[in-house]
């Protein structure tokens, strides 16, 4: 069970590219996710000698995807029937550590990799292009003075990650970073700061929302949430206690101009549709209409009196969000908690706005997984 031309760190094999991959090899899939499921597609779109076998789950057992998924307990009985294990979890830490005690041979996803499975590689390439990179090195560079103590070395690992022509150093510290991890979009917040509107772009379930409510020391304060598709929100057992507590909803794409928005909507889990950024060969017809709204605007219309938290994880249209906001952010100066992994270009556009509008901010990262997903982006005033 080898890969040709892999990479190995110490005992981790990890699959940077399909091309690696012998031909006509069955797979099995460890992680029966979105993103087992996201890189079983990906395989049939770029490899099609290669065939998923079965996937493997640390709990479950019975059909995924129209395919046998196989409880890691029962794994001898079904190696014969396999060529390689391939990890595409975000919990590959804790699945490599039970297949090295076991003695199972596999490979791991690279991150890069793990991109191109998931709807964000839409978005973009995952990594700079070489002939832009002695650009972009000057602007990460400066960025990066933005960051407080350590998190200047986590800026620079997270932006090596999109720069050099290997992953081998970013396993390791995603590992150690996701033992030490906190609540996600609070863990570096103020509780005692001072506003009684929380701006969230990006519901999805309502859990964040919930923490927020648990989080912030102000009895008063009311959470506004921003969802193009709310159908999560509304089949959630988190939509009573919140709508409770004051919470509203709208079925809005937080954007740069108060205008109609055309989505890929995701049939599998519509939180993750994103907007599409059309060519001239897009046929509009296949796509969902939403309406477009600037923070800015929404602020001034429900006469918003003073902002604590501005939170934006909306599957790549965080700038054009901050862009809509920029008077909200100069005048009340939220703290702002921020996804910083969708596109490539963020990790530099995001804190050089964010710096603009507000001089004092100072910026910490939060990791969430072992991935470069949900790496969080908190400008404290």
């Amino acid at each position: 069970m080898e890969l040709t031309n892999h990479i190995n760190v110490g005992n981790r094999v990890i699959l940077y590219s399909l091309d690696t991959i012998p031909q006509n090899k069955k797979i099995a899939i460890y992680g029966s996710g979105k993103i087992g499921k996201g890189f079983k597609h990906y395989l049939e779109d770029n490899r099609s000698d290669l065939v998923v076998s079965y996937f493997i789950d640390s709990f479950n057992r019975g059909y995924k995807y129209g395919i046998e998924v196989i409880n890691i307990h029962d794994i001898n009985e079904y190696q014969h029937l396999f060529d390689l294990i391939i990890v595409a979890s975000s919990e590959w830490n804790e699945i490599e550590d039970s297949l090295k005690m076991s003695n199972i041979s596999h490979s791991i996803i690279s991150n890069e990799l793990l991109y191109g499975t998931l709807d964000i590689g839409s978005l973009g390439n995952f990594k700079f292009d070489y002939v832009d990179r002695i650009n972009i090195i000057k602007r990460l560079k400066l960025v990066e003075s933005f960051f407080v103590d350590t998190h200047k070395y986590y800026f620079s690992v997270l932006s090596d990650l999109r720069i050099l022509e290997n992953e081998s150093s970013i396993f390791d510290f995603l590992k150690s970073m996701k033992e030490k991890s906190k609540v996600p979009y609070l863990e570096y917040l103020d509780s005692d700061f001072k506003g009684d509107a929380i701006l969230e772009g990006g519901v999805s379930d309502g859990y964040d929302s919930v923490n927020f409510y648990n989080f912030f020391n102000n009895s008063n304060i009311r959470v506004f949430g921003f969802e193009p598709f709310i159908e999560a929100f509304e089949a959630s057992m988190n939509m009573p206690l919140l709508i409770k507590k004051g919470m509203k909803v709208f079925p809005f794409a937080l954007w740069n101009k108060d205008i109609d928005l055309y989505f890929h909507k995701n049939e599998v889990s519509a939180s993750t549709s994103s907007v599409v950024r059309f060519d001239f060969e897009t046929n509009i017809s296949e796509y969902t209409v939403v309406k477009g709204l600037k923070i800015d605007s929404f602020v001034k219309e429900n006469q918003i009196n003073s902002v604590c938290l501005l939170k934006l994880d909306i599957e790549g249209a965080e700038m054009e969000a901050l862009e809509g906001a920029k008077e909200m952010i100069k005048f009340f100066k939220p703290q702002l908690a921020i996804s910083i992994y969708h596109k490539k270009e963020h990790l530099y556009e995001i804190p050089e706005l964010l710096k603009e509008l507000h001089p004092g901010y100072k910026f910490k990262l939060g990791f969430y997984t072992c991935t470069f997903i949900d790496t969080i982006l908190y400008a404290i005033p």
